[in-house]
């Protein structure tokens, strides 16, 4: 079953001083189903990671609409927000706040029940059990991507939107990671990463960018 529409979407930048309109996408069309694994493809600037933020409801499309199990993008619905799970290229948090402080903030943000529960057994499947109270300014570049992996996956989402999601993590917790997402998959949800090297993302349909008008 098809879950994901995006249908004749562009993004167009302003820049205000140079006076420039630049269109980053061009009239793109895509379906994603259920049980489906998408790698976005391409070099920096090429429009994937603005394709991920605008399937994650981060940005709306300068023209055209995305629809995610029948909910606009546009509207950012409390139901709709909570089909998705979210990791940025860089996961960067506040001086002061344990990685177990942090899920638990979110968790209630988002409406998660018993959010202590949930952050904990989370932060113990990628390996931050003995860090979970750790200030995460003392985080490595490595366990800070695994505390936003956690943090994409505290509600539980039914699609999974992932930039860049292997940088900075060990050989051990890729091949983890490698093994979460196509179990996650196997369970009818849904994975739309967005990369520049594939060599991590065997058997994920690829979509390669910079994509041309009419592809």
């Amino acid at each position: 079953m098809t879950e994901i529409h995006v249908q004749h979407v562009s993004k167009i930048f302003r820049i205000w001083r140079a006076g420039l309109k630049v269109r980053v996408i061009d009239d793109l069309s895509l379906t994603v189903s259920r049980g489906e694994s998408v790698l976005l493809l391409g070099p920096n600037g090429s429009g994937k990671s603005t394709l991920l933020r605008m399937i994650a409801t981060l940005l709306m499309p300068s023209e055209g609409k995305i629809l995610i199990y029948g909910y606009n993008t546009r509207r950012r619905s409390r139901a709709l927000l909570n089909l998705l799970g979210f990791m940025p290229e860089e996961c960067k948090f506040h001086i002061g706040i344990s990685g177990l402080t942090f899920l638990c903030y979110l968790g209630k943000l988002i409406g998660i029940r018993e959010p202590k529960k949930r952050a904990t057994e989370i932060l113990d499947d990628f390996g931050l059990k003995k860090w979970r109270n750790i200030d995460t300014s003392v985080y490595s570049e490595g366990m800070r991507q695994r505390l936003g992996l956690c943090s994409a996956l505290l509600n539980e989402p039914k699609v999974l939107l992932l930039d860049e999601p292997y940088n900075n993590l060990d050989q051990e917790m890729r091949m983890k990671l490698k093994s979460f997402l196509h179990k996650y998959v196997e369970n009818d949800n849904i994975v739309i990463a967005a990369s520049h090297n594939e060599e991590h993302f065997t058997n994920f349909r690829e979509i390669r960018f910079p994509i041309e008008k009419g592809e």
